[in-house]
């Protein structure tokens, strides 16, 4: 039991340090942040399959709270802090529900509402300037055509993690 706890508490402080790794990199290289956005997200991931919801929790929270603290460029955090850290643990909650149109019609809300208030915040708070480039129901449809196949990504890390990953890890 005890060696348990310590294993979880290990792998909790090693995919900590990959998602600030994940985080720093996406917000400071000049390309490549939309991936290294996804990378920081799996690690909530395979921290809910270790260790339940809880320890995926407490993860998100530590590496939110974490990267506030060591990135200095606070609204290139916020993607992490509103979508990708704690998506897996809301894809998991959402896809206990048995209909696969359901879970599509709360994928889609879930990432509507996430878009706003990313899109408000940086407008408000931060006072930034968003000029797309093109129209924003053009930008938000491309937005939501993205999210589905990064959803589907996702799905397919977490089977590959689950059947392969998983046992040559122990």
């Amino acid at each position: 039991m005890m060696r348990q706890k310590n294993r979880i508490i290990a792998l909790g402080g090693l995919l900590g340090a990959l998602c600030i790794i994940s985080l720093y990199l996406a917000a400071y290289l000049p390309t490549s942040r939309l991936f290294f956005y996804i990378v920081s997200s799996v690690f909530c991931g395979i921290m809910l399959i270790e260790s339940g919801a809880y320890g995926a929790w407490m993860l998100y929270i530590a590496t939110s709270l974490l990267s506030v603290c060591v990135i200095p460029d606070k609204p290139r955090i916020l993607p992490y802090i509103l979508l990708f850290g704690f998506y897996g643990i809301i894809k998991h909650y959402i896809e206990k529900i048995k209909s696969v149109s359901a879970q599509m019609a709360l994928k889609f809300v879930f990432f509507a509402i996430d878009a706003s208030a990313m899109y408000v915040i940086l407008k408000k708070i931060f006072m930034l300037q968003l000029n797309f480039g093109k129209p924003l129901w053009l930008v938000a449809f491309i937005a939501a055509v993205i999210f589905f196949i990064y959803d589907y990504a996702y799905t397919k890390f977490i089977v590959y993690y689950n059947n392969m990953l998983k046992k040559r890890l122990k």
